[in-house]
């Protein structure tokens, strides 16, 4: 039962979060609002609503929350791959949470740094090269099945619909589609900057959810507009988390 709450706190948490990031990410890409993107930007966000500050902490928490979750399933599961992921995931949302507390302290550039030297750290280690690289190809892979995912609709994650009418079901499915195939962009770009700071031993490389989105905007393949709806996706993808916080179905 623990487990299960810690689970339903976690997607919420990271619906309330990528849901802020997409809006935030499609204001700047849209309408050109001059705010920072990725989790800043979305907790800058956060913070204009109403118990804003309680809000965000609460965000910050059910991640922290969430990555303990993926600990406890790695250990539970069976099957390297199975274990591998969690462990994975588990540490992307201990980073997601540890990014929001930063930000929420206004401590953006000390957590950029953070990360930074955590890097350079693993890089003066003999194993250390490897450990990148190994963590930018699994975040590839990882994108790469969410891309299929969304693509397919053979969702990996299923949740219970029976609450909602068929039509609203339906649509349901369409945003995690969406949203799955969004945040599986983000993911091949953050694993391939992640493989480059293994290969020009240069922890500035490193790219996060912002620096993704950004780096999407200069590409030459669709540009601001590729960013825009990959933003868009990502707001989708926030909605997908909420229904499986909803759904109280277990991470499978």
């Amino acid at each position: 039962m623990k487990s299960r709450a810690l689970a339903r706190v976690g997607f919420a948490a990271t619906g309330v979060l990528y849901l802020a990031i997409g809006v935030s990410a499609a204001r700047v890409a849209i309408l050109g609002v001059r705010d920072p993107s990725g989790v800043p930007g979305a907790v800058r966000l956060i913070l204009k609503t109403p118990h804003g500050r309680v809000l965000a902490i609460a965000v910050a928490a059910g991640l922290a929350g969430f990555a303990l979750w993926h600990l406890l399933e790695a250990r539970r599961r069976r099957g390297l791959l199975r274990r591998t992921g969690h462990l994975a995931s588990a540490a992307g949302y201990a980073a997601l949470a540890w990014g929001t507390v930063s930000a929420l302290l206004r401590l953006n550039a000390r957590g950029h740094e953070w990360s930074a030297t955590a890097l350079a750290w693993l890089l003066a280690r003999s194993w250390g090269v490897a450990v990148i690289e190994i963590a930018g190809i699994l975040t590839v892979a990882g994108g790469v099945s969410e891309v299929w995912q969304g693509v397919s609709g053979r969702l990996r994650q299923r949740f219970a619909a029976g609450w909602l009418s068929r039509d609203a079901a339906r649509a349901a499915r369409r945003v995690a589609r969406f949203g799955l195939a969004a945040r599986g962009i983000v993911l091949v770009v953050i694993g391939v900057f992640q493989v480059r700071v293994a290969r020009d031993l240069d922890p500035r490389e490193l790219r996060e959810v912002g620096g993704a989105l950004k780096a999407l905007a200069k590409s030459p393949a669709g540009g601001a507009w590729l960013a825009a709806v990959v933003a868009l996706g990502l707001a989708a993808y926030g909605l997908y988390m909420g229904v499986l916080a909803a759904s109280a179905r277990r991470f499978e």
